[in-house]
């Protein structure tokens, strides 16, 4: 069977750098947000299947993005309202 780093390089996502991501919890500043790639917000748990489908579909088209992941359970950023998914 072949291994997981020969999976991930088998990804269509593999071949195209890293998408910007910035962890609202680790990290309390206000993130820079660029006006040439869009911004996703998603959950930081993974509970949230709206914000997987979204972040899924994202990787599975090949689009450039930033994420930005929020705690929904609480301690939400001040630049941040709503509820995920959203993108800017």
């Amino acid at each position: 069977p072949p291994s997981w780093d020969k999976l991930e390089e088998a990804l269509p996502s593999a071949s195209r750098p890293r998408p910007v991501h910035f962890d609202s919890v680790l990290d309390r500043s206000t993130p820079t947000f660029s006006n040439s790639v869009p911004t996703l917000f998603r959950e930081r748990h993974g509970w949230c299947p709206y914000s997987e489908r979204v972040w899924l579909a994202l990787e599975l088209k090949g689009v450039a993005y930033h994420t930005v992941t929020i705690d929904n359970t609480g301690g939400r950023p001040s630049y941040f309202a709503g509820s995920t998914p959203q993108m800017r």
